[in-house]
C-alpha cells in the first residue's frame, strides 16, 4: 500500500516540477527613462481619447471621462483615422518627428 501512494507521489512531484519548468514567466513592459519611449501624440476621435505611437497604430488607454485631458499629451489634428487597422492614415505624419522630444515627458 505504501509503494502505491509513494509512486503516487513521486509521479506527483515529476508533474508539478515539469509544469514549473515550462510555465511562462509573467512579464510586465516599464517604460522608463532608459527605454525607447512608444508613446508619439494624442488624438480625439469618436467622443473618446486615444494615444498613437511612432507607427501610427492607435490604442486605447485613455478612460472615457474629463479627467483623461490631463494626462494626455500633446495633440494632433486634422488626420484622418482607418478604424478597422486601427492606424492613423496622413500624409504629413512624416513631417511629425521620428523621435518624441525629450520635453513632452
Amino acid at each position: 500500500m505504501m509503494n502505491k501512494q509513494l509512486i503516487v507521489i513521486i509521479f506527483y512531484i515529476i508533474l508539478l516540477l515539469f509544469s514549473t519548468y515550462h510555465a511562462k514567466a509573467s512579464t510586465t513592459n516599464k517604460i522608463s527613462a532608459e527605454s525607447i519611449q512608444t508613446y508619439w501624440f494624442s488624438i480625439f476621435y469618436s467622443e473618446r481619447f486615444w494615444k498613437v505611437d511612432t507607427d501610427g497604430r492607435i490604442y486605447d488607454i485613455y478612460p472615457n471621462d474629463d479627467i483623461a485631458v490631463l494626462p494626455a499629451g500633446p495633440f494632433v489634428t486634422g488626420l484622418d483615422v482607418d478604424v478597422i487597422k486601427g492606424r492613423v492614415i496622413s500624409p504629413f505624419l512624416k513631417y511629425l518627428p521620428s523621435r518624441i522630444p525629450s520635453g513632452v515627458f
